[in-house]
């Protein structure tokens, strides 16, 4: 991709789907604080955790009941 140039119309169509729903101001303030980044983070990496153990209980119950 980066070798063809192709980032840039990659990053465009991104940020017009964005903009459409109202996710992305223009000339807008970016929220840089380290406390909200971790905060952020911390709660995608929690999210993560609760799906993947979602996934492996769902693979142990269709190892020991596959009719359920």
């Amino acid at each position: 991709m980066i070798a063809g140039g192709v980032e840039q119309l990659l990053l465009d169509a991104m940020l017009a789907q964005l903009h459409a729903p109202g996710l992305l101001r223009a000339g807008g303030r970016a929220r840089t604080a380290s406390t909200q980044i971790i905060a952020a983070v911390r709660t995608l990496t929690r999210l993560a955790w609760v799906g993947e153990t979602l996934r492996a209980v769902l693979n142990d119950v269709a190892v020991v009941a596959p009719a359920w």
